[in-house]
């Protein structure tokens, strides 16, 4: 990524200011690769909140995630709909997802990754067709015990917004680009931490504030309302 030093540099300046203010976040042990591949398809533009949320009220209403894999996205989405923003998207990018996996590995689940080394693993779940990079960091981080950033659509968007990274870059492009200035014992503690940049993005004073566009509204209207009169007396007296 271009000017990777200087965002290298406002990265970890954030991630301090961010870090000295919050609790510090609770890590849990590693989760079941196939649920941490659902929850990072839920959480691909929301937060992990809702998606556990989501997540949750699945397990609720269907027996388990092979019912959820054939289901159609209609009721899945129905189902999430509430904590998940374009929710049919999402159905039909999970059901794929499982499909995909129970088609691969004649079974739907993703324990033989833990067998093997991070790299062979990663390699794995990037074959799985519909699978993107966000969802790969996931489950690498969460649940396989790897180096990984990842980076949803919330906290491209707020690193964006804040100068944080190239404007144009890809999720993966910025994903690789925090692997390299994030160690990976800090990996987990920084997610966590920075979903507060994504939940709570410091907003950007625009070129024109409300106020300022409420004042020259205002000095506009009255300047129009001066002339209408005074073009009104003038016919008036033309009149008489």
């Amino acid at each position: 990524m271009k000017h990777g030093t200087a965002y290298a540099k406002r990265v970890k300046r954030v991630y301090a200011q961010i870090k000295k203010l919050s609790k510090p976040p609770k890590i849990c042990g590693a989760s079941d690769p196939l649920d941490q591949l659902v929850l990072s398809v839920l959480s691909q533009e929301t937060t992990l909140g809702n998606a556990s949320k989501a997540f949750n009220k699945l397990l609720h209403v269907m027996v388990d995630l092979n019912e959820l894999r054939v289901s159609s996205p209609r009721e899945i989405a129905d189902v999430i709909a509430p904590y998940i923003p374009n929710s049919r998207t999402c159905a039909s990018r999970l059901v794929k997802l499982l499909n995909e996996v129970f088609n691969r590995e004649n079974a739907l689940n993703l324990e033989t990754l833990r067998s093997m080394g991070k790299r062979e693993a990663k390699h794995r779940l990037e074959e799985l067709a519909g699978i993107e990079p966000y969802h790969v960091a996931s489950v690498v981080l969460w649940s396989l015990g790897g180096h990984a950033i990842p980076v949803n659509a919330k906290l491209l968007a707020a690193l964006r917004k804040d100068e944080l990274v190239e404007p144009n870059a890809s999720v993966a492009e910025v994903q690789s680009f925090l692997e390299r200035h994030i160690p990976p014992a800090e990996a987990k503690t920084f997610c966590l931490t920075m979903a507060a940049l994504a939940s709570h993005s410091r907003a950007r004073p625009s070129k024109a504030t409300p106020t300022a566009k409420k004042s020259t509204r205002g000095s506009g209207t009255k300047k129009n309302t001066g002339s209408s009169k005074t073009a009104r007396r003038e016919k008036a007296a033309r009149r008489n």
